[in-house]
């Protein structure tokens, strides 16, 4: 039993690892973002983390930076359990509740970017002001970033498709201050959730 236990969480750890998109690193401070295409790192000025859990979480959390560089970022890393799923789409959930909580009269979308598993997207606040949406994803995991600045949605373009234009950078941006995990409140709204047996056994 007790090797089994080893095993067990050996192989959770193996997986996680492969599959998580990013990783805080503590010591040095930092957010590197490893998936496919890209590997970069951010230098962090004051992180604020925040673990976060579910039954079906396996690595969740969130982070908030006032960055010196990329401007007011707000990260949540969510990777979830082989057996269970999503009940819609992550970056949908994300951005609903960034605009009903947030309280926006108004959020549109003006431009989006896609490819392999990134999609960049950028809306218009209120009529008044941009921010650019950020989902890094792959079979379990995703990680979805206010990009207020709108720098580091940029670089990511900019490193996946040279020719793409990523515009309004230099307009009027957001600097929203969010606070709110989708994996806190999965228990209440069901953003995911565990396959039953029966759902198992078909497949």
């Amino acid at each position: 039993m007790f090797f089994k236990s080893i095993i067990f969480s050996s192989l959770v750890l193996l997986f996680t690892s492969c599959a998580s998109s990013s990783l805080y690193d503590k010591k040095d401070n930092s957010v590197n973002f490893t998936l496919f295409d890209i590997n970069k790192k951010i230098h962090l000025t004051n992180p604020k983390y925040t673990y976060t859990f579910s039954t079906c979480s396996l690595d969740t959390y969130t982070l908030k930076d006032e960055n010196k560089e990329y401007g007011n970022l707000f990260i949540e890393h969510i990777f979830l359990d082989n057996s269970c799923y999503w009940n819609g789409l992550a970056s949908g959930f994300f951005v609903y509740e960034l605009k009903s909580r947030m309280k926006f009269k108004s959020f549109d979308l003006v431009d989006r970017f896609t490819k392999s598993n990134y999609e960049i997207s950028t809306y218009k606040v209120d009529g008044e002001k941009y921010v650019s949406i950020i989902d890094m994803f792959n079979v379990h995991g995703n990680v979805l970033i206010i990009d207020n600045r709108g720098k580091l949605s940029q670089q990511i373009v900019k490193s996946l498709d040279a020719k793409f234009e990523y515009k309004y950078l230099d307009a009027p941006r957001t600097d929203i201050k969010y606070d709110y995990s989708l994996v806190q409140n999965n228990r209440l709204f069901g953003y995911f959730t565990r396959e039953s047996e029966s759902e198992r056994k078909i497949k």
